[in-house]
């Protein structure tokens, strides 16, 4: 066979390839790469934080970056961090929630009181989250990252607005009623988010992390270096069906801190309410609109 025969077969394999390289684009088939996974993201985790430094002389830190550092070996779940500065800026991200293309589960970093968040300048109550989270249809829970959101009304009275039209669109809530420590609140929170992210309900998620890490719950423990956590969780049947709380049923699991619901419901709220009311946020003994949002009837006051 002639050297210009060989050329001309070499000529045409090497198009034949191109082509077929051209036409399986075409069709949407490909070589498999290890950086595609074919299965599109199901679940996912966004992070609004508000920044915990005050000035340049403190370091800085953020639990959004743990976080999206230690859900990144989640294959099938993306994770959006991002950073507020008041209530607008909260209700801007939180607006957005609604136009993620899958399920998502809200994580909401800062300090935190009975009544709801506070940043440096903004107080941020319960008609802000609601309002902001209005049309979103894809949210599964929302966690508090913050200290004592569960001492008072705040988590309940969350619920209480979003479902104040519908109550199917209210999602359950968790978060805190100590002031928590910085490290176990993180491990607490990587349990618990990472069960629900697994697929657990938050009830279930909330039960396993009780029973997996005691110190998440409400009773201290002898030679351990931390206060307990007093991680609660609010469901919305709770909200609009109080006598719910009472047939969670018979597995003693579920009955972790039954209790510290019904006190929440009961001299609970009314207690931080009443004792020093020289400690009630300006924005909710004057609702300005938008900020705070408690109603008259709100779960400071026993339930029928």
């Amino acid at each position: 066979m002639s050297q210009r025969t060989n050329l001309k077969w070499t000529l045409a394999l090497f198009a034949l390839a191109l082509l077929i390289l051209i036409v399986s684009a075409g069709f949407g088939f490909g070589w498999p790469s290890v950086f595609t996974n074919s299965a599109p993201p199901t679940t996912y985790l966004v992070v609004l934080e508000h920044n915990w430094e005050k000035s340049l002389a403190e370091k800085q830190y953020s639990a959004g970056d743990l976080m999206r550092a230690f859900f990144a070996a989640h294959k099938l779940v993306e994770v959006r961090h991002r950073y507020y500065t008041d209530t607008a800026s909260l209700k801007k991200w939180l607006h957005e929630v609604a136009e993620i293309p899958g399920d998502v589960v809200l994580v909401i970093a800062d300090h935190g009181s009975p009544f709801g968040l506070y940043t440096d300048e903004d107080y941020i109550g319960p008609r802000a989250i609601a309002t902001g989270l209005e049309a979103a249809r894809n949210l599964k829970m929302i966690h508090f990252s913050a200290c004592s959101t569960f001492r008072g009304p705040f988590p309940a009275e969350v619920i209480r607005q979003m479902g104040q039209d519908h109550k199917e669109h209210a999602v359950p809530v968790t978060g805190y009623s100590t002031d928590v420590d910085w490290t176990i609140s993180a491990m607490t929170d990587f349990m618990l988010l990472d069960l629900v992210l697994r697929g657990h309900s938050p009830m279930s998620a909330w039960v396993q992390t009780q029973r997996m890490m005691p110190i998440a719950g409400f009773s201290a423990i002898k030679g351990c270096g931390y206060e307990p956590l007093g991680l609660m969780i609010m469901e919305p049947d709770f909200v609009f069906r109080p006598a719910h709380i009472f047939t969670l049923g018979d597995d003693d699991a579920q009955k972790i801190g039954l209790q510290n619901l019904i006190q929440l419901w009961t001299e609970g709220p009314k207690e931080c309410v009443q004792a020093d009311p020289t400690r009630i946020p300006a924005a909710v003994q004057q609702d300005d609109g938008d900020g705070a949002g408690f109603e008259q009837d709100s779960p400071c006051e026993t339930p029928d």
